[in-house]
């Protein structure tokens, strides 16, 4: 999954495939770095996908990094009721989001509903207080059209969503 832009082009999104795709020039990234877990691809029965799954791991640990957790949000469950129940669970009374993956559809505060079956959403920013106050994302449909907005109502994750929620 990427947002990127071409010069002298539109902003676009969607699918990188890494057989196929190059970058052919310098770029800059954003990157999150956390220890004691990795994202590990796995067979899900559930899609019959290969999809990133959180594994623990041992790595040498900084312990004035902030808690943090590494999950991934399954089919037909609601994202923004997933996050604030998986803070209250984990004791985060605020947290910072960071994440990828896909909707059904998607429903932005303001704006006409997403009405493709699959939806990627990207959070650009994303901040959970004891109730999610913020989860702002781009998202784009199988059309390649895309927007960007606060999520609202219900928007249940289609194949999978990959987070790293931060505590602080």
């Amino acid at each position: 999954h990427a947002l990127w832009q071409i010069p002298n082009s539109d902003v676009r999104m969607g699918h990188l495939l890494t057989a196929e795709a190059t970058v052919a020039a310098e770029a800059q990234v954003s990157a999150w770095i956390i220890s004691g877990a990795l994202l590990d691809v796995k067979d899900d029965k559930e899609t019959n996908f290969r999809l990133f799954s959180p594994q623990p791991q041992t790595f040498p640990h900084d312990d004035r990094a902030p808690r943090g957790l590494l999950c991934t949000i399954r089919p037909n469950i609601d994202l923004v009721s997933s996050i604030v129940a998986l803070c209250r669970f984990h004791g985060f009374s605020k947290a910072m989001l960071h994440g990828i993956g896909s909707l059904v559809g998607g429903k932005l505060h303001g704006r006409p509903e997403i009405a493709s079956l699959v939806t990627e959403a990207l959070i650009l920013e994303g901040q959970v207080t004891d109730q999610l106050s913020s989860l702002k994302v781009v998202a784009v449909g199988t059309d390649g059209h895309f927007d960007s907005g606060t999520l609202e109502g219900d928007n249940l994750v289609g194949v999978t969503f990959d987070l790293l929620i931060e505590e602080g």
